[in-house]
């Protein structure tokens, strides 16, 4: 059985004591050369490879909400305020240009890159480990090639991964300082993407687990919880008031009922459910045109006023309501697509420069390939390593599983999993020490592993039909 020399204990997988020792000094620098490596190459692609390369998607609707906040005209908010308000000092300084806008996008892969090394460092402390999670996500290929975009989701992973990392810390030995970072990454996180109050529920369980083993006493919960939720509402609580005060009900974003309608009508794909989600009224069909547009006639998602927005909400319970079976099977549908290989970022690529379907091939493979290699291995660490399956483990696998939960009832695009990678980057990098130790015995450990080839069979016929939807729909 092969383990990763620097955390071998009694067969055991364990975070490492953080002692500041010249071995643990030597690959702290080394990780820190792979972090500036990972940086140097994001801004090559950034301003060079693609340095022409405009907003796409939801970019030019965070860039307008930046420049509205910084003139004071901005309205309610459709998309969550967290993402333009980290855009805003950069604009405020810089102004608005495509250099800005691409430095912005630098910046928060990179601070993705970062976190992602540093949360490593938390589970195992600065060995070798670490380093090849480090390499890892500054060679993700995703990460790179999107390093253009203003987006949301390196932005409130980065402070997901920083709230989690954090807490982690706050078990092995309690910290006041460290729990109110937490606090105040969670917070941030949700107002960039609320879909992260999930990770609070999971967090919640988790403290009322640990006061159940009575590991902590019922004074510090109380007290931990208190300040969890006087941060958390001082945060976002404004933000829901100024929707409030537009007219739009206390929400963080008037996009919700957009997204729930969208996902669940008579004509959404049952696979690729975001399909509508993705295109103007004149890109579907005339059936689909015209029932989006009994309750839309201005055609226009970011315009609707919030009796439109209730209408769409209960168009859409009402549909599910009256076709629960094709809703159930929407919704295993979009739990497999949110675990797809990503290709946004290539497709945009291709649709921005125009390149041919064979063009776009190389540059969707090097964007899926990176996250397939990764589950993969992943998914493999259970079976080459003694991987203990304790409390931590299924702390960590719970925030993976609730991180999806929120899609399943609207639509799930593979872009989302993003929150998931540095939680599975940890067993990835295991699983690529093991292989480079004793490459033919850990091969061997595999093979002879029949549950093994079943779930890197499923795995990838999960894969196939992603990309068998992504072709059929585009």
């Amino acid at each position: 059985m092969v383990q990763p020399t620097n955390v071998r204990r009694k067969g055991d997988i364990r975070i490492m004591k953080r002692i500041k020792t010249p071995i643990e000094h030597q690959w702290f620098t080394r990780t820190l050369v792979v972090i500036a490596i990972g940086i140097a190459l994001r801004c090559l692609v950034s301003f060079v490879v693609l340095g022409n390369m405009p907003q796409v998607e939801d970019g030019p609707s965070y860039s307008l909400q930046a420049q509205q906040m910084i003139d004071g005209t901005i309205g309610y908010y459709y998309f969550p305020p967290g993402t333009a308000i980290s855009v805003v000092p950069f604009y405020w300084l810089l102004g608005q240009t495509v250099f800005v806008d691409h430095l912005i996008g630098v910046v928060h892969t990179s601070a993705f890159l970062i976190i992602a090394a540093w949360f490593a460092s938390v589970m195992l402390g600065w060995g070798r480990v670490t380093f090849i999670a480090a390499m890892f996500v500054a060679f993700y290929p995703n990460s790179f090639l999107s390093a253009t975009q203003i987006s949301s989701m390196p932005v409130s992973v980065v402070f997901l991964t920083g709230a989690i990392g954090l807490i982690l810390r706050c078990h092995e030995k309690w910290s006041w300082h460290r729990w109110i970072g937490a606090s105040l990454c969670l917070a941030a996180a949700i107002a960039t993407r609320p879909a992260s109050v999930m990770a609070v529920v999971v967090i919640a369980i988790a403290g009322m687990y640990l006061l159940w083993q009575r590991k902590i006493n019922v004074s510090l919960f109380t007290s931990a919880a208190m300040a969890l939720c006087v941060i958390m509402a001082s945060m976002i609580v404004p933000l829901m008031q100024h929707n409030f005060q537009h007219g739009h009900g206390w929400t963080l974003s008037t996009n919700n009922e957009w997204n729930l309608f969208a996902g669940n009508t008579p004509y959404t794909p049952d696979y690729k459910t975001g399909h509508f989600g993705q295109r103007r009224f004149d890109q579907v069909s005339p059936e689909a045109r015209a029932y989006m547009s009994a309750i839309l006639p201005h055609e226009s998602p970011t315009a609707a006023t919030y009796e439109q927005r209730k209408s769409m909400r209960a168009a859409a319970f009402d549909y599910m309501q009256h076709h629960p079976i094709r809703t159930l099977y929407r919704v295993t549908n979009r739990a497999r697509a949110f675990w797809g290989f990503d290709y946004a970022t290539a497709r945009t690529i291709q649709n921005e420069y125009g390149l041919s379907n064979l063009a776009f091939l190389p540059i969707v493979a090097l964007d899926g390939g990176g996250y397939l290699l990764l589950i993969m291995l992943a998914l493999s660490a259970p079976f080459i390593l003694q991987l203990p399956f304790n409390a931590k483990g299924a702390f960590l696998l719970s925030l993976c599983a609730a991180g999806m939960i929120p899609y399943l009832i609207a639509f799930a695009q593979a872009r989302y999993h993003l929150s998931a990678i540095p939680l599975l980057l940890i067993p990835a990098s295991l699983a690529i020490i093991a292989f480079l130790e004793n490459p033919k015995h850990t091969w061997q450990r595999l093979y002879s592993r029949p549950l093994w080839w079943a779930v890197m069979a499923a795995f990838l016929l999960m894969q196939a039909e992603s990309a068998y939807y992504l072709i059929l729909l585009r």
